[in-house]
């Protein structure tokens, strides 16, 4: 079996995950950026892996476009989806899921995971800055400093993501 892991990043903590991820996956795979994918990425293919971040709900905007133009042969594929942002609720999860792709999308999935993310205010554009700050002064948070810059990948999950795909062999 064949696989393609179709990442997007915007800061790069994404590309830590993806990098590790990788590095526990069992046989051959073809990494890709998601500006480098096109139709025939996928189309010869037997599973794909897709690892986008989520900004409050939602997906990195090329994974986004990239799914929903692609999606009749996504649906021909075996796909997981991972997904980098700080909740676990698999409840959650599978509502951004659906709202950023389809209901069909989320039901075909052979797997879908968060594995945490990280946050460097330093990175961030002026607009996301100000939600940042907005968000942090409205809550009561004693460690405004410490989310600014919190890192919360949880490796012990990209291990269990990558068990459950090696298990798919």
């Amino acid at each position: 079996m064949n696989t393609v892991v179709i990442y997007g990043t915007k800061y790069g903590a994404t590309k830590k995950c993806v990098d590790e991820l990788c590095s526990k996956l069992e046989g051959e795979y073809k990494l890709v950026e998601i500006s480098e994918a096109d139709k025939k990425t996928i189309q010869e293919v037997d599973r794909v892996i897709i690892v986008t971040p989520i900004y409050i709900g939602a997906f990195y905007k090329k994974i986004k476009k990239y799914c929903k133009k692609y999606m009749d042969i996504l649906l021909k594929k075996d796909v997981y989806l991972m997904m980098c942002c700080s909740t676990k609720d698999e409840w959650l999860l599978g509502g951004y899921i659906i709202k950023n792709t389809n209901d069909k999308f989320f039901k075909h999935l052979k797997k879908f995971m968060s594995v945490g993310g990280a946050l460097n205010y330093d990175n961030l554009s002026k607009i996301e800055k100000t939600l940042i700050d907005l968000v942090l002064k409205k809550g009561n948070n004693n460690n405004r400093q410490e989310l600014k810059y919190m890192n919360n990948i949880e490796s012990d999950r990209i291990q269990e993501f990558a068990n459950i795909i090696n298990g798919s062999l």
